[in-house]
């Protein structure tokens, strides 16, 4: 199941701005997205576009109407569109509060952060400690790509992240695992690349080579995975210097 109406819901159920806008009408019908019934839709191929890459994520691909939802989540344009923002969403669970200028356009809510590789810490804190409750994280790597809508609704410490174009199996306890030597070895002074590949950094004495072959070891069931992909994207210079582990 997908996150996209909690997530909506969370931010206060918008509505597509613009010309998306005056194509929303009362037509009960499924949506060609998300795949649930829902009273305000669309017809798809004039809200959607024939150009829409997206059609092999759909939900129910047979139908020809989007909701008003799943329109609003596919369009916008700049800061004003959800596919520029990472999105950390937890009903009842207490988030950072979402950063300014994605605040500006929708608000500040409960349960719910819109942040950036600016601040990688709220999707952090929900991939180290996922709450028992629903929640969701998607990762916006390049802000071109239409990335919430597709990510998973996930329980507990297990589910499924969408990073950019790709659906990243998720595990509490993968995630720690890889999560954690890639933070180290990137303080050492290794870079993402050199982490995947195994590369050490210049060592400044044994006993940082020995830590890092250590490190090396702990990484290599992860290197070339997409849960170390996102443990690489999160680990940001800020999240280097703090007391994050």
């Amino acid at each position: 199941m997908k996150a996209v109406r909690m997530i909506w819901g969370l931010l206060g159920s918008p509505q597509p701005e613009g010309a998306a806008a005056k194509l929303l009408s009362e037509s009960e019908s499924v949506c060609k997205v998300c795949g649930t019934r829902q009273a305000v839709t669309a017809d798809a191929s004039k809200a959607l576009g024939s150009n829409f890459t997206d059609r092999s994520l759909y939900a129910s691909p047979e139908s020809g109407r989007v909701c008003d939802c799943c329109l609003w989540a596919c369009s916008g344009r700049g800061v004003r569109t959800i596919r520029m923002w990472s999105v950390a969403a937890a009903p009842g669970v207490t988030l950072p509060d979402s950063q300014e200028k994605a605040a500006a356009w929708i608000g500040q809510h409960d349960g719910i952060c819109l942040t950036s590789r600016h601040d990688t810490s709220p999707i952090l804190g929900l991939l180290l400690n996922p709450p028992e409750s629903e929640w969701a994280v998607s990762i916006a790597v390049s802000g071109q790509k239409h990335v919430m809508p597709y990510t998973g609704l996930n329980h507990g410490p297990t589910g499924m992240i969408r990073m950019e174009t790709a659906d990243v199996p998720y595990t509490q306890e993968a995630f720690s695992a890889a999560y954690r030597p890639a933070l180290e070895l990137r303080r050492m002074g290794a870079s993402a690349e050199m982490v995947q590949a195994g590369q050490p950094p210049r060592f400044e004495g044994m006993e940082q080579a020995k830590a890092w072959k250590r490190l090396n070891s702990d990484i290599n069931p992860w290197k070339g995975s997409p849960i170390l992909d996102l443990a690489l994207w999160a680990i940001t210079k800020p999240i280097m210097e703090g007391n994050h582990s």
